[in-house]
């Protein structure tokens, strides 16, 4: 098999650079009107976490770009410590922001009366829920789609689960040879 070779041309050129101004064309206008991707941090993350994660990207960067096995073994462990760090930051800067909200929970309490600021804290606490639904099938593999026949396969399974018959042959269990004595009475 005889290996390629490609000869640049005055034709191939122009097209090369044709390529490249469409392409910065493109990314230019696309910055432009739709501008650079926002990442949305927590409310919680401290600077100093962010500033130990930037430290940790570079430390992962150490290790994709070391050539030899002890330099790579080295930024290994370097990285696992700055992981270990930002996790035991982020940790602390959670359970920080979880103690001032119940702080400020405490504070707009009842006997205060704020209870709008205390619903707004309530909602922080338990995050943003989201329903899942899952399309319920009947027997034959069609989605159900009102509530009430949704209800009623609900019921059938339940109905099928529940309600076996006996089995034909039971197991054969000795009865134990100690009766204990079990405390049936109620607690106090």
């Amino acid at each position: 098999m005889k290996p390629y070779k490609i000869f640049l041309t005055k034709e191939t050129w122009k097209i090369d650079t044709q390529w490249q101004q469409i392409k910065e064309m493109w990314t230019s206008t696309c910055s432009e009107v739709l501008g650079q991707k926002k990442y949305q941090q927590k409310d919680w993350i401290s600077a100093d976490t962010l500033n130990k994660v930037q430290v940790r990207k570079e430390k992962k960067g150490a290790i994709n770009n070391s050539q030899k096995r002890a330099a790579k073994a080295t930024a290994q462990e370097e990285y696992t410590e700055a992981n270990r760090a930002v996790k035991n930051s982020v940790k602390k800067d959670k359970a920080n922001f979880i103690e001032d909200l119940a702080k400020e929970a405490e504070d707009a309490s009842a006997p205060k009366g704020k209870m709008k600021q205390l619903y707004e804290i309530t909602r922080k606490f338990a995050g943003k829920y989201k329903r899942t639904d899952r399309p319920i099938k009947d027997k034959n593999g069609n989605v159900l789609t009102s509530d009430e026949d949704q209800l009623k396969r609900w019921r059938e399974k339940f109905e099928e689960l529940l309600n076996r018959p006996p089995p034909q042959n039971p197991p054969d269990v000795t009865p134990a040879e100690e009766v204990l004595q079990i405390n049936c009475e109620r607690p106090k």
